[in-house]
């Protein structure tokens, strides 16, 4: 079970790393980065592909627990089940900030919808616009 605990703690560190990119989207969508929000979610779904094969690797283990806990030394139970509320703790926490910033970039997208349609009015008149001639003006037959 001290393998489990090990893969407990890589789980909390790549939590942590998403939870940085999570904060650090936030921050971005206040200052209005779109590429930064872009680079974090790409950062973090890399994250997630990681984590998915760490679970692979500890599911034998959490079919085992259960059966095992009893069995564990009182320090190593201690251990599991404070990083496991730790865990849980960073994974609440990232979920929150990420539900705020779906609401965020929601209406940052919005907006950036409205400037779209702005520059498509702008685009509509320019392109009716035709500029005068450079050509001088000329009298009645033709002659200045």
């Amino acid at each position: 079970m001290e393998r489990y605990l090990d893969l407990l703690l890589e789980q909390m560190n790549k939590n942590r790393q998403i939870n940085e990119l999570t904060k650090k989207t936030r921050d971005a969508i206040a200052a209005g980065n779109i590429g930064m929000v872009m680079e974090s979610d790409a950062m973090k779904r890399e994250i997630f592909s990681q984590l998915k094969s760490l679970q692979t690797e500890m599911d034998p283990y959490l079919k085992e627990l259960p059966t095992q806990l009893d069995y564990l030394s009182p320090q190593l139970k201690d251990q599991i089940l404070t990083v496991s509320k730790q865990l849980q703790g960073i994974i609440e926490e990232t979920i929150a900030i990420d539900r705020e910033n779906e609401v965020k970039i929601g209406g940052l997208r919005d907006a950036i919808g409205e400037k779209m349609k702005e520059i498509g009015k702008g685009k509509k008149a320019l392109k009716g616009y035709k500029s005068p001639t450079n050509k001088k003006p000329k009298l009645f037959d033709g002659q200045i």
